[in-house]
């Protein structure tokens, strides 16, 4: 990921995070629906929704197997839903949505703030997120030496200072390679 815009200059922490959620939204659009399928209730399980559950045989036995066969019964079935949700009593609703009462963006956003168990993350995901994680840190370390040299100038500038400080600020600055590439 990159910490540079196209101009040259360095993107803010809010930029290179909006960057990483289009990224991560593309990402996880592009999955398999099992991936898919996987991440949404993860997400939904961290969150606090009801889990998303395929309306199959295994899906249906392993959701209601605690109901009692005639509130089974009273279920408005929808043969055709892809999928279904169930609240734990008797609130089953179907639907054809992977992302049902929740958004893909809201997901991404959950993978950077780091709120989904890692190891648990499909790897093309996984692999967006640790990219934003080493742009940050590049990010941070960038702007730590900034801080430090506008310190300086500003120290300088305020006669607390003397031009040997600056002159040191300076040869450092032009000693580390990595500030000039790019």
């Amino acid at each position: 990921m990159e910490i540079r815009a196209k101009n040259g200059k360095y993107k803010s922490l809010d930029v290179l995070t909006e960057d990483a959620v289009e990224q991560l939204v593309d990402v996880i659009n592009d999955l398999s629906e099992d991936e898919q399928f996987e991440l949404s209730n993860l997400y939904r399980d961290n969150n606090g929704y009801d889990l998303l559950y395929r309306n199959d045989e295994e899906g249906i036995n392993g959701a209601l197997s605690d109901m009692a066969p005639y509130d089974v019964l009273q279920i408005d079935y929808e043969c055709y839903a892809e999928y279904f949700t169930y609240d734990g009593y008797d609130g089953v609703e179907f639907t054809n949505d992977l992302w049902a009462n929740i958004d893909v963006e809201d997901i991404a956003r959950a993978v950077l703030d780091d709120e989904l168990r890692y190891g648990d993350l499909p790897l093309s995901v996984q692999e967006v997120f640790d990219e934003f994680t080493d742009a940050c840190e590049e990010l941070e370390n960038v702007s730590a030496e900034r801080k430090k040299v506008i310190a300086v100038i500003s120290d300088y500038v305020n006669c607390k200072a003397d031009v040997t400080d600056l002159l040191q600020t300076l040869e450092r600055i032009a000693r580390n390679d990595e500030l000039w590439e790019g």
